[in-house]
Protein backbone atom coordinates (compact mmCIF):
# COMPACT_ATOMS: atom_id res chain seq x y z
CA UNK A 1 0.00 0.00 0.00
CA UNK A 2 1.43 3.59 -1.13
CA UNK A 3 -0.71 6.45 -0.15
CA UNK A 4 -3.43 4.74 0.96
CA UNK A 5 -3.35 3.01 -2.68
CA UNK A 6 -3.10 -1.21 -2.63
CA UNK A 7 -0.47 -1.58 -5.57
CA UNK A 8 0.11 -5.00 -6.94
CA UNK A 9 4.20 -6.11 -7.44
CA UNK A 10 6.17 -4.91 -9.10
CA UNK A 11 6.76 -1.59 -8.23
CA UNK A 12 9.39 0.96 -9.35
CA UNK A 13 8.92 4.17 -6.63
CA UNK A 14 11.47 6.99 -8.13
CA UNK A 15 14.68 4.94 -6.81
CA UNK A 16 13.25 2.39 -4.94
CA UNK A 17 11.29 -0.87 -6.44
CA UNK A 18 9.77 -3.32 -4.64
CA UNK A 19 8.98 -7.16 -6.34
CA UNK A 20 8.14 -10.50 -5.87
CA UNK A 21 10.62 -13.66 -6.62
CA UNK A 22 9.33 -17.22 -5.70
CA UNK A 23 7.79 -16.76 -2.30
CA UNK A 24 9.66 -13.63 -1.20
CA UNK A 25 9.00 -9.68 -1.76
CA UNK A 26 12.27 -8.31 -2.37
CA UNK A 27 12.90 -4.16 -1.96
CA UNK A 28 15.81 -2.76 -3.53
CA UNK A 29 17.31 0.32 -3.88
CA UNK A 30 19.55 2.53 -6.17
CA UNK A 31 22.44 2.76 -3.40
CA UNK A 32 22.34 -1.26 -3.04
CA UNK A 33 20.22 -1.95 -0.09
CA UNK A 34 17.69 -4.98 -0.33
CA UNK A 35 15.25 -6.32 1.96
CA UNK A 36 13.54 -9.60 1.47
CA UNK A 37 10.68 -10.43 3.27
CA UNK A 38 9.13 -14.05 3.30
CA UNK A 39 5.86 -13.29 4.28
CA UNK A 40 6.34 -15.10 7.24
CA UNK A 41 9.55 -15.06 9.70
CA UNK A 42 12.46 -13.67 7.87
CA UNK A 43 13.79 -10.99 7.07
CA UNK A 44 16.70 -10.67 5.03
CA UNK A 45 18.97 -7.02 5.02
CA UNK A 46 21.42 -6.93 2.54
CA UNK A 47 24.12 -3.64 2.62
CA UNK A 48 26.68 -2.82 0.77
CA UNK A 49 30.27 -2.71 1.94
CA UNK A 50 30.71 0.72 1.50
CA UNK A 51 28.38 1.16 4.56
CA UNK A 52 30.86 -0.68 6.83
CA UNK A 53 30.78 0.66 10.48
CA UNK A 54 28.27 3.33 9.28
CA UNK A 55 24.80 1.92 10.41
CA UNK A 56 23.40 0.96 13.72
CA UNK A 57 20.30 -0.51 15.09
CA UNK A 58 18.22 -3.57 15.44
CA UNK A 59 20.67 -4.99 12.35
CA UNK A 60 23.81 -4.36 14.16
CA UNK A 61 26.77 -2.09 13.37
CA UNK A 62 28.36 -4.51 10.68
CA UNK A 63 31.83 -3.71 11.95
CA UNK A 64 32.41 -7.16 11.58
CA UNK A 65 32.35 -8.24 15.58
CA UNK A 66 29.62 -10.10 16.41
CA UNK A 67 30.34 -9.70 20.26
CA UNK A 68 29.51 -5.59 20.08
CA UNK A 69 26.05 -5.59 18.84
CA UNK A 70 23.64 -5.25 21.93
CA UNK A 71 23.97 -1.17 21.98
CA UNK A 72 20.80 1.19 22.54
CA UNK A 73 20.29 4.70 19.91
CA UNK A 74 23.19 6.34 22.57
CA UNK A 75 25.47 3.52 21.39
CA UNK A 76 25.77 2.12 24.31
CA UNK A 77 26.26 -1.19 25.41
CA UNK A 78 23.17 -3.22 27.14
CA UNK A 79 23.10 -6.39 29.07
CA UNK A 80 20.17 -8.12 27.46
CA UNK A 81 18.47 -8.62 24.14
CA UNK A 82 15.61 -7.58 25.73
CA UNK A 83 16.73 -4.55 26.96
CA UNK A 84 17.97 -3.80 23.41
CA UNK A 85 14.75 -4.37 21.68
CA UNK A 86 13.09 -2.32 24.16
CA UNK A 87 15.57 0.37 23.47
CA UNK A 88 15.00 0.88 19.93
CA UNK A 89 11.00 0.80 20.47
CA UNK A 90 9.64 4.05 19.07
CA UNK A 91 7.59 6.21 21.33
CA UNK A 92 4.46 6.45 18.89
CA UNK A 93 2.54 3.55 19.19
CA UNK A 94 -0.30 2.92 16.13
CA UNK A 95 -3.90 2.18 18.21
CA UNK A 96 -4.73 -0.87 15.25
CA UNK A 97 -0.95 -2.07 15.59
CA UNK A 98 0.88 -1.75 19.26
CA UNK A 99 3.92 -3.00 20.29
CA UNK A 100 4.26 -4.47 23.51
CA UNK A 101 6.67 -5.57 25.71
CA UNK A 102 5.51 -9.43 26.66
CA UNK A 103 3.27 -11.54 24.71
CA UNK A 104 -0.29 -10.13 24.82
CA UNK A 105 -2.31 -13.01 22.73
CA UNK A 106 -1.41 -16.74 21.94
CA UNK A 107 2.22 -16.57 21.57
CA UNK A 108 3.82 -20.11 20.41
CA UNK A 109 6.00 -21.43 23.27
CA UNK A 110 6.79 -24.96 23.68
CA UNK A 111 7.36 -26.51 27.72
CA UNK A 112 10.58 -27.58 28.91
CA UNK A 113 10.74 -30.92 27.87
CA UNK A 114 9.64 -30.54 24.14
CA UNK A 115 12.31 -27.79 23.69
CA UNK A 116 15.00 -30.28 25.25
CA UNK A 117 13.83 -32.92 22.57
CA UNK A 118 14.27 -29.93 19.87
CA UNK A 119 17.92 -29.02 20.96
CA UNK A 120 19.03 -32.74 20.79
CA UNK A 121 20.87 -34.33 17.43
CA UNK A 122 17.82 -35.88 16.43
CA UNK A 123 16.77 -31.91 15.78
CA UNK A 124 17.86 -28.79 16.00
CA UNK A 125 20.90 -29.68 18.17
CA UNK A 126 22.82 -31.56 14.96
CA UNK A 127 23.68 -27.84 13.73
CA UNK A 128 26.11 -27.38 17.01
CA UNK A 129 27.00 -30.86 17.02
CA UNK A 130 31.33 -31.16 18.06
CA UNK A 131 31.12 -34.59 15.90
CA UNK A 132 29.21 -36.43 12.69
CA UNK A 133 28.67 -32.54 11.79
CA UNK A 134 28.25 -31.67 8.02
CA UNK A 135 28.27 -27.84 9.38
CA UNK A 136 31.60 -28.56 11.60
CA UNK A 137 33.76 -26.47 9.08
CA UNK A 138 31.51 -23.39 8.74
CA UNK A 139 31.82 -23.10 13.01
CA UNK A 140 34.92 -21.41 12.81
CA UNK A 141 33.08 -18.83 10.29
CA UNK A 142 30.00 -18.62 12.00
CA UNK A 143 28.96 -19.16 15.43
CA UNK A 144 26.03 -22.25 14.94
CA UNK A 145 24.08 -21.31 18.36
CA UNK A 146 22.26 -18.74 16.87
CA UNK A 147 20.83 -21.02 14.19
CA UNK A 148 20.07 -23.84 16.28
CA UNK A 149 17.91 -20.76 18.65
CA UNK A 150 16.24 -20.32 16.05
CA UNK A 151 15.59 -23.89 14.81
CA UNK A 152 13.98 -24.66 18.38
CA UNK A 153 11.55 -21.90 17.64
CA UNK A 154 10.55 -22.78 14.64
CA UNK A 155 10.23 -26.24 14.90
Amino acid sequence: MVDGELLNLPVQLGEVSVSQRGHTAVMETDFGLSVSYDWNSELVIKLPSSYYTSVCGLCGNFNGNNGDELQNPAGEAVSSVKDWGKSWQTPDQHEKHPCWDTCQRNCPTCDSNQKKLYETDAFCGGLVAKTNNVFKPCHGQLDPQAFMNNCVICV
